[in-house]
């Protein structure tokens, strides 16, 4: 924006690397990681999709705008 002064469709990309880049995937490792070992019981897994939860919508969010 500040070399153009006018925004392009590819600048949502930057807006939506947190979650798509760093929190989904690790969330999904550590859920794949807590069933594989049978860790934790129910809730840590439930908790760990709520997270995969907020990082798609970190990463939906500004694609679809």
């Amino acid at each position: 924006m500040e070399k153009r002064s006018y925004r392009r469709p590819e600048d949502r990309l930057h807006a939506s690397l947190w979650g798509a880049g760093l929190i989904s995937p690790a969330s999904c490792l550590l859920y794949g990681w807590l069933l594989w070992l049978d860790k934790g019981g129910l809730w840590p897994p439930l908790i760990v999709l709520v997270i995969n939860g907020f990082g798609m919508q970190l990463s939906l969010n500004p694609m679809n705008t």
